[in-house]
């Protein structure tokens, strides 16, 4: 498991494709983290610049430490 220090940004990408496996954007795209006190954050797809959309169902969330 790789380890990481504060002030490090981890990117968490996501791909989505459909049952013939083309790459698709679903409709909402939403991420969601747990820090070490246990406190949950949601990001959400063009509410939050954190996550974006590389390409057709491709999304990666940059998240600072």
């Amino acid at each position: 498991m790789p380890s990481y220090d504060i002030g490090d940004v981890v990117k968490v990408s996501a791909s989505f494709t459909n049952q013939a496996g083309s790459a698709v954007d679903p409709a909402t795209v939403v991420c969601r983290t747990k820090d070490p006190q246990a406190v949950i954050t949601i990001y959400t797809y063009l509410t939050d610049v954190q996550l974006e959309r590389l390409s057709t169902g491709n999304y990666q969330l940059e998240l600072l430490l």
